[in-house]
């Protein structure tokens, strides 16, 4: 049986209600809100793998998670993302909560990947974020004036764990589940 994995941060149960607080305010636009308990921030995507897949995978994160220390991430923003880096407000594909430089945590995606056999290209900095919202692409597209989300949110969250994540498919709604977590020391 294969397995839609990847490797994240859950974040904090208090940074996820103060997240769907913030964005409650654009509940009209077309925009899919991801879940409370979905809000994560994304490391490595692995895709489908095996079952043994999973326990080499998991190996790897407890060898790279093995002398990490409990870090703190600071988040600084809401706004939109485009892929081709527009700021045209029409551009925008996905909602996001973003942080500034991080070196605790780009030194663990250097880890993790090391230990995951991946091409490990050295980072000048890694700087973190959530995903909140996708835009609904032909109704956002549609809109007559376009909102301006780029809103402050200083907000600090200590990191005590990597989590292993699987993307379950559940009555034609993908969701995400816990597989395996690896504590910081």
């Amino acid at each position: 049986m294969q397995r839609k994995v990847f490797i994240g941060i859950d974040l904090d149960k208090h940074v996820k209600s103060m997240l769907v607080k913030s964005v409650r305010k654009w509940h009209n636009l077309p925009i899919k809100w991801h879940k409370e308990e979905s809000l994560h921030i994304a490391l490595i995507p692995i895709g489908w793998v095996t079952e043994d897949d999973v326990f080499d995978i998991s190996d790897a994160l407890e060898n790279a998670v093995d002398d990490m220390r409990v870090f703190a991430i600071e988040f600084d923003k809401i706004v939109t993302i485009s892929k081709n880096n527009s700021s045209n407000a029409k551009d925008a594909q996905l909602v996001r909560l973003e942080g500034g430089d991080n070196e605790e945590l780009k030194i663990l995606l250097e880890k993790i990947e090391n230990e995951l056999e991946l091409p490990v290209v050295k980072k000048k900095h890694f700087k973190p974020f959530v995903t909140l919202g996708r835009m609904r692409a032909k109704k956002w597209q549609k809109l007559e004036e376009y909102p301006d989300i780029n809103v402050d949110f200083p907000v600090m969250m200590d990191v005590f764990h990597v989590t292993l994540f699987e993307s379950v498919q559940i009555d034609d709604k993908w969701l995400i589940e816990p597989v395996r977590v690896f504590e910081l020391k």
